[in-house]
C-alpha cells in the first residue's frame, strides 16, 4: 500500500527516487568506495530507499544484505552476534571476525546500519572497528549508513573527527520530492483507499509538508480516517513540537530564532541573546548551530523541514530556558544585567 506508515520495499511504491536508487545500487555493485552515508531530513524516505535497493540486490546471488536498526544494538557483543545470525555463520562478539568468517560464503556482504547515531555508547568502539575494517581490510563487504543526522552519524562511526574526514565515504543526500512526484504519491495513495482528493487539497498538503514523503503519508492516512486537513496540520505541528522538545535546550531556542526569520549569524545571535536575556559567546552559538546542522535540521540558517519551522515558531521558550537555569521574559534588561557572564 502506498499510504503505509512503514518503509516501502518495492520500486513501484517509491515515488521520485529512480535516480537515487540506481546510484545506490551502482555504488554497491561498483564497490569503489566501500562506505556510503545516506542523509536527509526525517521522513524523507532513506529507509525505504535502502529496503527497495536491498530487494533488488537480493535478486542477484552475488550479494547478501544484513539490515540492522542501530538503535536496537544495546550490548557490546550484540553487533557481532546479530551480523553472524543474519549471515548464518559461526557467531562471535567481534563483528570484524564475523565478516572474516563470512568470506567462506563467497558473496559480497552489504551491512546496513540504520541511524547509527542512535546506537548505545557501549557499542561504539565495535562500530568504529567495523567501519575501519570494511574501509581498509575486508574487501568483500560494503557498509551503508542511512541517517537523519548524517553529521552525527559520521562522528559516531569514526568517519569524521572534529569536522575532519578520517575515512572516505560516498555521501548521498535525499531531497524532498519534486512537486509532481509528491502530488502523484498523495493522489495515487488516496485513490488506492477509495478517495478522490480535490486538486486544491493535494496542492495545499504538498506545500504545507514540503513534499516530504513521510509527512504526505501521515496526511493521507488521517484524511482516510476522516480528519479534516486543518486538524491534520495541527497534529503534524504538535508531533514536530514533541520531537523538537527532545533536543538540547539551546538548540531548541535557536530553532525558534531561525523560524522567526533570523537568517544570518549576526541576526540569529542577537535574537538568541534577546531570547535568553544574556550575552551568548560566539563559541556557544556555533555549538548550538553545529548541533542542528549535524542532525540535518538546519542548513544556511534555514530549517529544512517546513513542519519543524512552523512548530518552532510556536515553541514555548520557558521550558528550554528553565533547563538553562534562566527565567523567561527578562529580555534586554536581563541581558544587560548578565552581560558579564559568558554562557556555556
Amino acid at each position: 500500500m502506498i499510504l503505509d506508515p512503514g518503509p516501502k520495499t518495492r520500486r513501484e511504491e517509491l515515488y521520485g527516487r529512480g535516480f537515487e536508487l540506481t546510484t545506490l545500487i551502482d555504488v554497491v555493485i561498483g564497490q569503489k568506495i566501500p562506505i556510503t552515508v545516506i542523509g536527509g531530513v526525517r521522513r524523507v524516505g532513506k529507509t525505504s530507499l535502502i529496503l527497495v535497493a536491498e530487494n533488488e540486490l537480493r535478486s542477484s546471488d552475488r550479494f547478501v544484505i544484513v539490515y540492522l536498526d542501530a538503535g536496537r544494538i544495546t550490548r557490546r557483543d550484540q553487533l557481532g552476534e546479530e551480523i553472524a545470525r543474519r549471515l548464518r555463520v559461526e557467531p562471535s562478539s567481534d563483528p570484524v571476525e564475523v565478516l572474516h568468517r563470512a568470506k567462506s560464503l563467497e558473496r559480497h556482504i552489504v551491512v546496513v546500519l540504520d541511524e547509527v547515531q542512535e546506537a548505545s555508547r557501549r557499542t561504539r568502539y565495535e562500530i568504529m572497528d567495523l567501519v575501519e575494517a570494511i574501509a581498509y581490510k575486508i574487501y568483500h563487504s560494503t557498509l551503508i549508513l542511512p541517517s537523519s543526522a548524517p553529521g552525527l552519524a559520521k562522528e559516531v562511526a569514526g568517519l569524521e573527527k572534529d569536522g575532519k574526514e578520517m575515512i572516505q565515504s560516498h555521501d548521498v543526500w535525499l531531497n524532498p520530492l519534486r512537486k509532481d512526484d509528491a502530488e502523484a504519491l498523495l493522489i495515487d495513495g488516496l485513490r488506492e483507499r477509495g478517495i478522490s482528493p480535490s486538486p486544491d487539497v493535494v496542492e495545499e498538503a504538498v506545500e504545507f509538508f514540503g513534499a516530504i514523503p513521510g509527512w504526505l503519508v501521515f496526511f493521507g492516512l488521517r484524511l482516510v480516517a476522516g480528519l479534516k486537513p486543518e486538524q491534520i496540520y495541527r497534529e503534524a505541528i504538535d508531533t514536530a513540537l514533541e520531537e523538537i522538545r527532545r533536543l538540547a535546550p539551546r538548540p531548541q531556542l535557536l530553532l525558534k530564532v531561525l523560524a522567526e526569520g533570523n537568517d544570518s549569524w549576526t541576526k540569529a545571535l542577537k535574537a538568541l541573546e534577546d531570547l535568553e536575556g544574556r550575552w551568548v559567546s560566539r563559541n556557544g552559538f556555533a555549538k548550538a548551530l553545529h548541533y542542528l546542522e549535524k542532525r540535518a535540521l538546519v542548513k544556511d540558517y534555514k530549517i529544512l523541514d517546513p513542519v519543524y519551522e512552523k512548530a518552532a515558531r510556536l515553541l514555548d521558550p520557558s521550558e528550554p530556558l528553565a533547563r538553562l537555569g534562566l527565567a523567561p521574559g527578562k529580555g534586554s534588561a536581563a541581558r544587560q544585567e548578565l552581560g558579564a557572564s559568558p554562557s556555556q
